[in-house]
């Protein structure tokens, strides 16, 4: 029994070890990235914000892979070069997978839940003193969106956000695949 325990999480972490690995800011967890590092040429997976075909015209070998209203997700091997050059066309992210296998893109913008010291006119402060630009969450008091690029940045700003000992939590603003139930 001890041995069939044992030999079923090898399984597991060997399996588990297949899949890139990023780890979020507090309260994001894990990100299992399906599409692999824009900078080293090796994207798979791109989201297109409403980017009206650009892409596709752009990258004429890029896959079609799914729509969800203004977002499309495309297969297309990028180039570093090719990935810079996406910011030009429009508004574009790399594609991730949730442990359920749903799809995850950054479209822009991090959600940020500062400590309750810093509200009103305190918190317009403490944006501007990091040349943020931020909005208030109407629904949830202490809760701003701040603006970001769409994609890597706006991961990148919330795991450097969330270590500031005046933010409760910061996680980018995801796009997340969804499905109706029936």
């Amino acid at each position: 029994m001890l041995v069939a325990m044992l030999g079923a999480v090898l399984l597991l972490v060997s399996c588990s070890a297949m899949h890139a690995q990023q780890h979020g800011p507090a309260g994001v967890g894990r990100v299992d990235a399906i599409s692999q590092d824009p900078a080293k040429g090796e994207h798979k997976l791109v989201a297109a914000f409403n980017d009206q075909g650009r892409l596709k015209q752009q990258h004429p070998q890029a896959e079609l892979v799914g729509t969800y209203g203004e977002v499309t997700i495309w297969r297309v091997a990028l180039t570093p070069a090719q990935w810079n050059d996406l910011a030009v066309l429009g508004r574009y992210s790399p594609v991730f997978g949730e442990e359920q296998g749903r799809l995850r893109a950054l479209p822009g913008g991090v959600i940020v839940r500062l400590a309750p010291a810093l509200q009103g006119r305190k918190a317009n402060e403490w944006f501007r003193s990091r040349q943020l630009s931020a909005k208030p969450l109407s629904t949830l008091p202490g809760t701003y969106v701040v603006e970001t690029p769409p994609g890597l940045a706006a991961l990148e700003l919330s795991k450097q956000l969330g270590t500031s000992p005046e933010v409760v939590q910061a996680e980018p603003n995801w796009w997340r695949e969804y499905s109706l139930r029936k």
